[in-house]
């Protein structure tokens, strides 16, 4: 989430997971010029809801740094 990062890609191991990924940085994620969220079940679409709650505690929820204008929602049950 360190927006003045120079990296493209970078490892990291979510909380719920026990292998690291590879995910693209918030420096060059936030320079799209197409945003697109897919989310997947009821769950998730109250964890956005709870995400659009707070817009500005980037570090609790990272999502929260990609909800802008222009941002396209696909969600799916």
């Amino acid at each position: 989430m360190d927006p003045d990062s120079r990296e493209i890609v970078a490892a990291m191991t979510p909380p719920s997971q026990a292998q690291q990924r590879i995910t693209l940085t918030y420096a060059l994620m936030r320079e799209a010029r197409l945003t697109a969220l897919h989310l997947k079940g009821r769950d998730k679409l109250e964890t956005l809801k709870l995400a659009l709650g707070q817009p500005k505690d980037l570090l609790a929820m990272p999502v929260r740094g990609f909800l802008k204008p222009g941002l396209q929602v696909f969600w799916s049950p």
